[in-house]
């Protein structure tokens, strides 16, 4: 498996663009106790990895990174989405409203 290298590509080209994914996935992380409510969010354009994450209701923070193929960039994203998942971020499909309901 091969390292991801930063690219200095702008994540909104990929973003922004008609074209889909060839993977995508949102995690979210909340902790009330300890005031965390993150997301993570990944996507593979061919062999582009780019990642957005930061606190729920910001924009976050973007980065490319560049595989050495296609197939590499989906393993990296493969193992960055565990790595995540294993420190506790899941996949959450319910709404803001939701999140807030859990807080009161």
């Amino acid at each position: 498996m091969s390292e991801l290298t930063k690219s200095n590509r702008n994540p909104d080209d990929f973003l922004n663009s008609e074209e889909e994914p060839d993977y995508h996935e949102r995690l979210d992380f909340y902790a009330p106790g300890e005031n965390s409510n993150k997301f993570w969010h990944i996507w593979v354009y061919g062999r582009y990895v780019i990642r957005r994450y930061g606190r729920q209701g910001a924009k976050g923070q973007s980065a490319v990174h560049m595989a050495y193929s296609s197939w590499d960039a989906r393993e990296e994203a493969d193992k960055l989405y565990w790595q995540k998942t294993n420190k506790g971020y899941v996949k959450d499909q319910t709404t803001v409203l939701d999140h807030i309901a859990r807080k009161l």
